[in-house]
């Protein structure tokens, strides 16, 4: 008795893995994306490194280039304000909090 299954859908005999796949797979296993996550668009994000923790809560001014558009309005095609603060995030040296001074000798 033969199913649609078998019918439709041969065994192959000489099938082979995909070696692209399969060294892909071990090689992000084993080393990770690394650097490749937030460099693959070279520069571009270099000094975005203010988190919205440092804008929110420690009272991070947004001065020169990184102050918001002046007017939001409503986007039906995404249901949201646009522009949101996320959208033009702040650019400038990270904010250590004053770790670095304590850990110094």
């Amino acid at each position: 008795h033969n199913s649609t299954y078998r019918e439709t859908f041969l065994p192959t005999i000489k099938a082979v893995p995909d070696d692209v796949f399969q060294r892909r797979h071990y090689w992000l296993r084993n080393d990770g994306l690394g650097g490749k996550l937030l460099s693959h668009h070279g520069d571009a994000y270099q000094g975005n490194k203010v988190t919205q923790y440092d804008e929110e809560f420690n009272r991070r001014e947004r001065t020169g280039k990184n102050v918001l558009p002046e007017k939001r309005s409503w986007d039906s095609g995404t249901l949201s304000w646009r522009p949101e603060k996320s959208d033009f995030p702040i650019f400038g040296a990270p904010t250590n909090w004053g770790l670095k001074d304590k850990m110094s000798p």
